[in-house]
């Protein structure tokens, strides 16, 4: 028997909603992407969203939101995917990497601090496993340099009693394969000014002034429906209906999933706490976790791995340090490089019984 890492669940309810979109005749971005943005926005409590095909290209749209001069600096995170940082880059801005909080694997506010300069343009951080990072001592050294978050791991997580997302920053979330709310692939963009959110809707189909459904449906407008204006170049990250009315089916379940996730979280706390050589990541009374992922931080974390996986149970490693990448500079981050020698994520996800999370806590015991 196999315990996956991840293993994303799709009602009957979303299939037969998505079924219903490829049989409509509209399948590109339209009235299901529509009301999926209008739900999620109402989810966080805030007053727009902007639906994207990825949440890196949501990352992308936020940092050229800046307007930012070229070469500028965004202090970030080594410990994420790597598709965080190569926003930056093609954002035409440069990342420059702060050490973590290896009890967390979260930005350390000390160390952005460090950081900064005066070549400063923006703080991107993330919040590793779903755990929230440290916004309000972030806010506090940023000062008036811009916050944007990679919330990727954390849709419906919260911070300080608001839903993360909703902090008054811009705000890029992941609808990916194995996310807690997935559409196969995925993103939305929260920006708090409605101007830039008009600016981002439309940068995300090539700067189009209209994008096709509405240009179609609009039967009262002055021009004829293959006429539209383009004052700005753009890009072609919208979401479709596809993946509109898989999101609008799977936000409905969120809270109970995510709940789900904090039973399971809980299971494994409760055991490994009490095994010897296995330490857990710390979570702050003022943050409630997405729990997207669950790791352990342990010595010999290869063996183990092996260990592990020769008895079918899969682990994975998030992150390699982003710095060992040849596009980026290679600079001093021990908290990062001692985390990344340690951490293992466990298996996480809804379809994990109680048996199996013993059996995953069992292996570990036994040693490696």
């Amino acid at each position: 028997m196999q315990v996956r890492l991840f293993k994303p669940i799709v009602r009957p309810e979303a299939i037969t909603a998505v079924t219903e979109v490829m049989r409509s005749g509209w399948l590109g971005m339209g009235p299901r992407v529509a009301e999926f943005e209008q739900a999620f926005a109402a989810y966080l409590g805030v007053r727009q969203a902007v639906a994207l095909n990825t949440c890196t290209s949501a990352l992308h749209l936020a940092l050229l939101l800046l307007n930012a001069p070229a070469g500028g600096e965004v202090i970030t995170t080594p410990n994420t995917f790597v598709a965080t940082n190569q926003a930056i880059l093609w954002a035409g801005l440069k990342p420059v990497f702060a050490d973590i909080d290896a009890t967390t694997g979260n930005l350390d506010p000390k160390c952005v601090k460090a950081s900064l300069s005066e070549r400063t343009v923006a703080i991107m951080t993330m919040h590793f496993g779903g755990n929230p990072c440290d916004l309000e001592g972030l806010r506090d050294v940023a000062g008036k340099t811009p916050i944007i978050e990679d919330c990727a791991h954390a849709c419906g997580a919260s911070y300080l009693g608001k839903r993360i997302g909703a902090s008054g920053n811009m705000c890029a979330f992941s609808f990916g394969a194995t996310k807690n709310l997935t559409t196969g692939d995925g993103g939305m963009l929260i920006v708090p000014s409605e101007a830039q959110t008009g600016v981002a809707r439309q940068m995300r189909y090539l700067g189009l002034s209209k994008d096709t459904f509405r240009r179609v449906s609009d039967s009262g407008g002055t021009r004829p429906h293959w006429e539209y204006e383009v004052e700005n170049a753009g890009l072609r990250y919208h979401m479709n209906d596809l993946a509109g009315a898989l999101g609008v089916e799977q936000l409905k379940h969120l809270d109970v999933d995510n709940a789900r996730r904090g039973e399971i979280a809980a299971l494994y706390r409760s055991r490994l706490q009490r095994v010897g050589g296995v330490k857990l990541l710390r979570e702050t009374p003022e943050s409630v976790s997405s729990h997207y992922l669950f790791c352990i931080l342990v010595e010999e974390r290869d063996a183990l791995a092996a260990a592990l996986m020769s008895r079918g149970i899969v682990v994975g490693v998030h992150y390699q340090p982003n710095k060992h990448y040849g596009l980026f500079d290679r600079v001093e981050l021990p908290q990062a490089e001692e985390f990344y020698r340690r951490e293992l994520s466990l298996p996480m996800h809804l379809g994990l019984t109680e048996e199996d999370v013993m059996s995953v806590c069992d292996a570990i015991e036994k040693g490696w």
